[in-house]
């Protein structure tokens, strides 16, 4: 087989803090869309309860070793290298998807990523520009310091020359290749994940793909949660992606839709 023809060989990141029953319960939803694909878990709430973070049916929950819950959550990016470096390494795949807890996938990896095969993804890519004076993380009463201070860093080492852009982390990928480059690099924690993910793929000559998962169904806002119900009636008029949902679903009525079967 050539190699243009090779299979991906994907693996999931599941990212969680807390809310184990739900967390165990849209596990089951990935496995039944992903058959095969193996799924780790990446853990980054409180030690006292890692015990029950462990019990989740997971691959391997790998716990961030850092009391610092603010760092972990802006720091997806660092996060996951640091797992990488500690034991994702010794993993064999192709690309790395991270699934945040309360973001819903009813399609496999295969359908909704097929266009993720190197490089990193993040959702809802646009130019930086467009957000630069409105945007937290970059803007100036927040960020810029910290941006100028990282594209400067980039600009030295790598000789950046490109646009930035931006976009949201939930729903990131990550390919292998990219993962051994930015576990080698000294990569500082100025700005966010969601800065410095593109920024660097770009400084290592890697493309951005686009998740492609952003909807109205799909929010980062951090203002609005989507019920239970919105999936059902969504997922009958073919909508497949849902963020964030933080309740468990019944798999029965999910299955009995994708089924075509009739469900109250």
């Amino acid at each position: 087989m050539g190699r243009d023809m090779k299979k991906i060989k994907r693996i999931i990141l599941f990212r969680f803090h807390d809310h184990f029953d739900v967390c165990k319960n849209h596990i089951e939803i990935l496995k039944r869309y992903n058959p095969g694909i193996k799924i780790y878990g990446l853990y980054g709430g409180t030690k006292k309860n890692f015990s029950k973070a462990k019990k989740l049916p997971l691959k391997h929950v790998w716990n961030i070793p850092l009391d610092d819950p603010h760092w972990k959550w802006v720091n997806g990016d660092l996060c996951v290298r640091w797992w990488f470096k500690d034991f994702g390494k010794k993993l064999s795949f192709d690309v790395l998807h991270i699934i945040e807890w309360d973001l819903i996938l009813l399609k496999s990896l295969e359908k909704q990523f097929s266009h993720m095969k190197d490089g990193v993804a993040i959702t809802g890519v646009l130019p930086m520009a467009k957000i630069y004076n409105t945007w937290d993380w970059i803007a100036p009463k927040r960020g810029r310091e910290e941006w100028l201070r990282l594209k400067k860093y980039v600009t030295r080492k790598f000789g950046y020359r490109n646009t930035p852009v931006a976009g949201v982390f939930g729903g990131a990928s990550m390919s292998r290749n990219f993962l051994e480059r930015y576990a080698r690099e000294e990569i500082p924690s100025w700005c966010n994940d969601e800065v410095r993910l593109p920024l660097f793929a770009q400084s290592f000559k890697m493309p951005v793909h686009d998740t492609k998962l952003r909807s109205k169904f799909f929010t980062a806002s951090g203002h609005k949660v989507f019920p239970p119900a919105a999936v059902y009636k969504n997922f009958k008029k073919g909508v497949s992606v849902f963020h964030p949902i933080k309740a468990s679903l019944q798999l029965d009525a999910i299955f009995k839709i994708k089924s075509g079967l009739p469900f109250v």
